[in-house]
């Protein structure tokens, strides 16, 4: 999944309220320096604040 990321030329991550999503946590967090995110966050989304 990784090589295919890094393959794209945009990467859209959606964080829904009722999951965690650790994983596209870890994701967001090695593709922000890309600038290839589209992000959108749920109000409520526990870490938005972080995000």
């Amino acid at each position: 999944k990784l090589n295919r990321l890094e393959a794209v030329n945009i990467i859209v991550i959606y964080f829904n309220l009722n999951s965690k999503a650790p994983i596209t946590l870890l994701e967001l967090g090695l593709y922000t320096r890309s600038r290839k995110i589209i992000m959108y966050c749920s109000k409520g989304y526990w870490q938005r604040g972080n995000i």
